[in-house]
């Protein structure tokens, strides 16, 4: 992809890209008039949905007084939540959009979620520097939330939604004349990299900034780069221990067609590997002989993590890939395209994926496995789906309203958080896992709505089938 400019010749960061909330209820409130396929708009006591935004946290006790989990009074504004939802379906810009009718013929719900929400705070907003990269939140801890504002990379606790505290401040950086313009983030927690918590950042112009957020030294920032090429912006980052020495390491993607590795404690890069197509994610497997790429091409590589060779080449998405993530226990490996296609692959058998699911509004941005093997889909707007495993027999569908920056797993999944950019309605959202998880039981309570209930996703299959069950 082109690092500035993309095939519909809008700048990656034009403002027209962002899908605001505000924006759109203006829309669909004059549009309504004439277009039949919309929801009628009704008119409240609030003429606008930007007056009387939340500025403390929304907690889960704060539903019962007639907010959404985004603070929003839907009795006050005047059209329902509901029809929102519609409206907002149908003017969806994104080519890898459903029409309402499919949306709803696979929503066959039952009652029961595996996260619940826990907690909004408006105070804590992302900011998205490529409209095609969404992974600017991280966490080491619950007490260590991570999220990028531009220039600037900032800290927040859940249990302490008021700390704000700069970490990175990366407006004037050391290593170039302009200015450092965040396009990735990767947190690691402590238990993965031998007690040490290591935050890293990416930047548009091959820039790398990297701290331990636990040192002695009070985080002190290093900054370098990744690479010098006029288009090596960097992609996507994922650390990962040494197989042999359990030191961590870190590998940088970037849009020159480049896998590099570096040691952390040392600061060194010590391989790279290229590619004939532009890197947009990778995930190293938990034993560390493999890695998954996906990028600007429609082919998936299995490489050796060591040597970067190909091994194996995956051949069934219909556009570019930008997310990818391999499952705990080493046996599945998911991805997903711009062709709004999510598919789950057996490391055990290459010749098809074992599931493919269809996103809900727009193409999947971010995948990520939890400790307990259920698979959290994050879209470019709105929604975020919890599988329950390889197999995704169901799925939790949590919406709501705004572009999503990125997603992090606290404990391994026992939390999720959401970073929201909308410049009306975003903010950090929270959930907690439920005691039930993916079970029936105690599952009998009042819905919230803006977490919708099981799905049979049957229905949200493509083309491929499961494979069968193979014996090691």
């Amino acid at each position: 992809m082109d690092p500035h400019f993309d095939e519909d010749a809008l700048a990656v960061d034009d403002p027209r890209r962002d899908y605001d909330f505000a924006d759109f209820m203006d829309s669909w409130r004059l549009r309504s008039i004439k277009d039949r396929r919309l929801p009628p708009f009704e008119l409240g006591q609030q003429t606008s949905v930007r007056i009387g935004r939340p500025t403390r946290p929304v907690s889960k006790h704060d539903l019962a007084s007639g907010v959404d989990i985004q603070g929003i009074r839907w009795e006050v504004i005047g059209p329902l939540r509901g029809r929102a939802t519609k409206a907002r379906n149908i003017l969806h810009h994104s080519p890898a959009s459903m029409t309402t009718e499919a949306r709803d013929a696979k929503r066959q719900r039952r009652q029961g979620k595996h996260y619940q929400f826990r907690s909004f705070n408006p105070a804590h907003k992302a900011k998205v520097s490529h409209y095609q990269l969404r992974n600017v939140l991280g966490a080491t801890s619950r007490n260590e939330v991570f999220y990028a504002t531009g220039s600037q990379v900032k800290r927040t606790s859940l249990a302490c939604p008021d700390l704000e505290q700069t970490v990175m401040d990366l407006s004037k950086p050391q290593s170039s004349n302009a200015g450092f313009r965040v396009t990735c983030l990767s947190a690691s927690p402590r238990h993965t990299m031998q007690n040490q918590g290591i935050l890293v950042a990416g930047g548009f112009f091959g820039e790398y900034a990297l701290c331990n957020v636990d040192s002695a030294d009070n985080g002190a920032v290093s900054e370098g780069f990744v690479t010098h090429a006029y288009n090596g912006l960097v992609t996507h980052i994922h650390t990962y221990a040494n197989r042999r020495s359990g030191l961590p390491q870190a590998a940088f993607c970037s849009n020159d067609r480049m896998l590099r590795l570096m040691d952390v404690p040392s600061l060194r890069f010590t391989d790279e590997f290229a590619y004939e197509h532009a890197i947009n994610c990778a995930s190293t497997s938990p034993d560390g002989r493999l890695r998954v790429l996906v990028g600007d091409s429609q082919e998936t590589l299995i490489t050796n993590a060591e040597t970067g060779q190909t091994l194996v080449t995956l051949r069934e998405h219909n556009d570019h890939g930008f997310a990818c993530d391999w499952s705990p226990d080493g046996i599945h490996i998911a991805t997903a395209a711009q062709d709004g296609g999510v598919l789950i692959w057996d490391a055990r058998n290459w010749s098809k994926p074992c599931k493919s699911w269809a996103s809900s509004t727009s193409c999947a941005r971010s995948v990520q496995w939890t400790d307990s093997g259920t698979l959290v889909v994050a879209e470019n707007d709105d929604i975020v789906r919890v599988y329950d495993g390889a197999k995704g027999e169901q799925y939790q569908e949590i919406n709501f309203f705004g572009s999503i920056a990125g997603v992090a797993l606290v404990d391994g999944g026992e939390e999720l958080v959401v970073a929201n950019a909308d410049k009306t309605v975003g903010g950090l959202l929270s959930f907690e896992m439920t005691p039930q998880g993916f079970g029936e039981s105690g599952a009998h309570g009042r819905q919230v709505e803006e977490i919708r209930g099981w799905g049979s996703v049957r229905g949200v299959e493509a083309t491929s089938r499961i494979v069968a069950d193979i014996v090691v």
